[in-house]
């Protein structure tokens, strides 16, 4: 590295910082930072029992040990605030934008490369997403060690130091326990051997990345089974083709941005589908049609191609949504794009028929994009600030998506904002009709109120739509033990119990509500079952039965 790369990657570098700072203020997002972090037991409370549980559970679909074991030491070592969280984001952003330039300076012989392919992948708003997500930590996690187990792959080709290979296979298993999507990394090895002769020399090298790929990949299919069984052949094939469309538009254009990018089925056949089609097979022609003059180019958009296929068996949200694509997907994928635009920015700089005031309107061009797409960016870190704007900025997109209005709804609670959460719930049930929880979550908001009718018109509706969900019958339980109708809240609590018999708080309803029937034996039952399943009500209970005595 030259001091002038130096210096160019280190301002890239302080530039970037000086981008996402905004994001060290941000808190937790209502959209999986609960589920994964914030109500997550397993990552709140320090124990070895909560580490062995991650390494052998799923998050429930994808296995990601690697990402809840930082997610847990965050929080053991820094307390539960989300400023950490962000930051760390941030640091793996900056070593992610160092291994870019390392990668690419090496595979291209210019620094000019790759400096400006470290900068669009720097600062492009499309990784935004992956940045200022927490819930996002496992797919800049998994990228950024599968940059550095390819980095050491590059240093031991180079110098053939078995320490390099050793340290190669060990960030690749920790890739693969971020995130399933490192999966591609023996092919992206295949794709940088170039010719057969090198080929050759590095097959020997690839078996056991393959190996550790086999593995993890049969680990994966466990936990997305169900939801890959969903989508036919065909399905697979036109998803994927709108998904790559859809991801060049955002590089091109980055506008509209979302964390959620939802789509009826119907849509997949849109007028659409054929203008992706021509796209995506004229660029794939033009790329290998000028493979000689532009190989860089090629390579860059198969390394796209290779690295973005293990996000087309996402197309669904929690086994229900239809998903065109994820932005925190493109976070590796998008450097093979950058690459290629790189590489053919550095070519047209270095034709003859550039003229010294053509190059000042490239450079001052250049720079217009930078700073607009900069600029863009850091808008993208205010729309994670919290759960409410976040949830706003998705609506704006996405106006019928019913879980956001449910998610909106509670974080406007969360506020003390009960009017404006209410309209959050309805338009969730609007859209979303069989979404239990909102109706269980609107039903408590009624209850608060002293809206008891239609609080109970809450609680039935969401046991309709989800007769085995135990939150609705306990609800609806709680609902007629406060109107004083014992004989009705009894068949609800027991209703919950036979669902959920672990459930203390129920029991406990339950032994109260059969107390105030005159049901003392059956409440004295069910108040030693709860002794069981809660030590803490041990004390309590024996002294209750002394004073019975």
């Amino acid at each position: 590295m030259t001091l002038t790369a130096r210096k160019g990657l280190i301002g890239i570098l302080i530039f970037t910082a000086c981008i996402y700072a905004l994001s060290l203020r941000n808190g937790f997002v209502n959209l999986d930072d609960p589920m994964l972090v914030t109500e997550n037991a397993h990552v709140q409370h320090a124990s070895l029992e909560n580490v062995g549980y991650v390494f052998s559970h799923f998050d429930p679909e994808l296995y990601i040990p690697i990402t809840f074991l930082t997610y847990q030491l965050e929080t053991w070592t820094l307390g539960p605030a989300a400023w950490h969280f962000h930051f760390f984001s941030l640091a793996l952003h900056l070593v992610g934008v160092w291994l870019v330039y390392e990668i690419i300076r090496r595979f291209s012989r210019s620094n000019n490369i790759g400096l400006m392919t470290a900068l669009l992948f720097a600062v492009h708003p499309i990784n935004a997403e992956a940045v200022l997500w927490v819930s996002a930590r496992k797919d800049i996690l998994s990228a950024v060690l599968f940059l550095a187990s390819l980095l050491c792959l590059l240093l031991y080709k180079e110098n053939k130091r078995q320490l390099w290979y050793y340290l190669s296979l060990g960030l690749f298993g920790l890739a693969l326990g971020s995130k399933i999507t490192a999966v591609t990394l023996p092919l992206i090895v295949i794709l940088l051997a170039g010719k057969p002769t090198h080929l050759r020399q590095w097959l020997k090298h690839i078996g056991p990345l393959l190996l550790l790929a086999l593995i993890f990949g049969i680990v994966a299919v466990a936990g997305k089974g169900a939801v890959n069984a969903q989508f036919s052949i065909i399905d697979f094939t036109l998803m994927s083709v709108r998904s790559i469309f859809f991801y060049l538009t955002l590089i091109i254009a980055p506008a509209g941005q979302s964390a959620i990018h939802s789509m009826q089925p119907h849509e997949v056949f849109s007028p659409i589908l054929p203008i992706a089609t021509g796209v995506v097979i004229l660029a794939s022609w033009t790329v290998y049609r000028f493979r000689t003059r532009f190989p860089f180019a090629l390579a860059g958009w198969i390394f796209f191609l290779i690295t973005l296929a293990p996000s087309f068996l996402h197309y669904t949200r929690g086994n229900e949504d239809f998903m065109l694509g994820s932005e925190r997907y493109m976070y590796l994928p998008s450097i093979g794009l950058f690459f290629v635009i790189a590489s053919l920015g550095t070519e047209l700089w270095q034709q003859r028929w550039v003229t010294r005031p053509t190059r000042l309107v490239l450079a001052i061009g250049t720079t217009l994009i930078v700073l607009v797409v900069s600029y863009l960016t850091v808008l993208r870190t205010f729309v994670f600030h919290n759960p409410v704007i976040f949830s706003i900025d998705i609506l704006q997109k996405n106006p019928h998506d019913g879980r956001t209005w449910y998610n909106l709804g509670i974080a406007l609670e969360t506020e003390s904002k009960p009017m404006e959460a209410e309209e959050a719930y309805l338009a969730a049930l609007t859209f979303k009709p069989n979404l239990a929880d909102a109706a269980i979550n609107l039903g408590i908001l009624y209850t608060k109120e002293g809206r008891s009718d239609e609080a109970m018109k809450m609680f039935k509706q969401a046991i309709i739509v989800r007769p085995d969900y135990f939150k609705g019958h306990f609800n609806l339980a709680v609902a007629f033990q406060n109107a004083g109708k014992f004989s009705e809240a009894e068949a609800s609590y027991r209703k919950t119990l036979a669902l959920f018999s672990d459930f203390p708080a129920a029991r406990r309803n339950l032994a109260t509500v059969l107390g105030s029937q005159k049901k003392f034996s059956e409440a004295m039952e069910e108040y030693e079952k709860l002794a069981e399943i809660d030590p803490g009500f041990r004390a309590e209970f024996e002294q209750l039965k002394a004073k019975i005595r």
